[in-house]
């Protein structure tokens, strides 16, 4: 078990992320990552610069096409828990000169690790799925999350931070690390606020009052 690769307090926005290492190749003009497990098609993120790695993973590939790369962004798993797609934030050649500043994100992880932090939505035949919820460009995105659950079952409902790692298929395996909030207890403010609001009109509703003298 490593260390937590970034605070606790940004997690919101880091909910399923990680390093997965490869060789940059293209498939038709379009760039992919070949990895022991398969080859993984590449999106770019969101916003103006999302494109601006792509366009580096091109030319990196046509300089050094055999180059290993470290590449960091936001995977995404089929129904099976096999990890398909990246949506693809930056990458580095492993051995190359740190840049100066903070340590990006990308150099904190080690090759093939990956976290997930998310509300565990069903358990079957060993395998897990988690929602996975993200804020990008100020757009407040969801989606599922499949892997191989390895380690004690979380309870249903809970949200749990994994430390994840990979099979040698491509399959997620997702390892329970920490419960951040206990099945049934909300965690954002907004759900916080409707739950309020509803208890409140509960209380207020004359015909719960007779219920309650009664």
């Amino acid at each position: 078990m490593t260390d937590f690769p970034f605070p606790a307090d940004t997690i919101r926005n880091h909910r399923f992320h990680g390093v997965l290492q490869g060789v940059f190749v293209t498939d038709d003009g379009t760039i992919r990552l070949q990895t022991p497990f398969g080859l993984l098609r590449l999106y770019p993120r969101q916003g103006k610069t999302g494109k601006r790695p792509l366009r580096a993973a091109y030319r990196n590939h046509e300089a050094f096409p055999d180059a290993v790369v470290n590449v960091y962004g936001y995977p995404r798993t089929s129904d099976a828990g096999v990890i398909e797609r990246l949506e693809m934030v930056s990458f580095h050649v492993p051995g190359s000169p740190e840049p100066d500043g903070p340590l990006p994100l990308s150099r904190k992880f080690q090759p093939n690790q990956l976290f997930l932090c998310g509300r565990v939505r069903e358990l079957r035949d060993g395998l897990i799925q988690v929602k996975v919820k993200a804020t990008v460009g100020g757009r407040d995105l969801s989606w599922r999350v499949t892997g191989m659950l390895a380690g004690k079952p979380p309870a249903l409902h809970s949200k749990v931070l994994f430390e994840c790692g990979l099979a040698a298929d491509g399959t997620l395996v997702v390892r329970p690390w920490k419960v951040i909030t206990p099945a049934g207890r909300p965690t954002s403010s907004t759900e916080i606020r409707s739950r309020k609001t509803a208890n409140q009109s509960w209380k207020n509703d004359p015909l719960n009052l007779v219920r309650r003298q009664e």
